[in-house]
């Protein structure tokens, strides 16, 4: 399989759409966040919520790359819900899903994905911070998740974007001082596969997807990045 139509299936995942230009991800429909009257004049959701993100460059050395630079962000939840097949996964898959995060109280999100820019793109990362009211919330979210992305451990699922379709096999998971990880292998795809990786530190929930051939624990070292800086 070539490298652009790697970056394809990454784009699949985390339910972005390859353009000419790179992958840019798109949403379908904007969620109201719970517990907030909305931004202001002088605020956009979000925007206190950058400062926690990695720097590109911070990102490039984490993957090995150089050329990796911003192609989209958001400051909404998705929802990819219809997209796959077994819905009961869908939060172990993907970062900041409306319906996953639905009941849970959270306030904000900021969402983040970065590539390089040619089509044969060889690494791709979603990073997202999601601001809970409270702590108490936040680890209540991430318990929740360990549970969720416990029950898909060997489950193959299929994700159809309407254009595009794709089977993703999970692996097992990982919980080390509190993050979360778990890698999903594309297959037929030549090694192809994304790693996701989510850790609720204070009042923030941190989720990081990275994709590429022969992944370490680049996701992991992305929220544990996002952790250093949420303090």
């Amino acid at each position: 399989m070539s490298a652009s139509a790697r970056i394809r299936l990454a784009c699949g995942l985390s339910a972005v759409v390859l353009l000419a230009s790179g992958c840019v991800q798109t949403t379908a429909g904007t969620a109201r966040p719970a517990d907030t009257a909305g931004p202001t004049s002088s605020s956009r959701p979000g925007a206190d919520l950058d400062g926690i993100l990695l720097s590109v460059d911070d990102v490039n050395a984490i993957m090995g790359s150089k050329d990796m630079e911003i192609m989209d962000s958001a400051n909404d939840m998705a929802d990819h819900s219809a997209d796959i097949s077994e819905p009961k996964c869908l939060g172990a898959l993907y970062n900041a899903e409306e319906s996953v995060y639905d009941g849970t109280g959270w306030k904000d999100v900021v969402d983040q994905v970065l590539t390089e820019p040619e089509d044969d793109s060889a690494h791709w990362v979603e990073q997202t911070v999601v601001q809970f009211p409270s702590a108490a919330r936040a680890k209540a979210f991430g318990d929740t998740s360990f549970d969720q992305w416990t029950d898909c451990i060997g489950k193959s699922v299929m994700v159809n974007d309407g254009e595009y379709e794709y089977t993703w096999q999970f692996e097992g998971i990982s919980s080390v001082d509190g993050t979360i990880s778990q890698t999903a292998v594309q297959t037929g795809s030549d090694g192809w596969e994304c790693q996701h990786a989510l850790s609720a530190v204070d009042i923030y929930v941190l989720e990081a997807s990275t994709c590429g051939i022969s992944l370490q624990d680049e996701a992991v070292d992305i929220v544990h990045g996002l952790a250093g800086n949420a303090k």
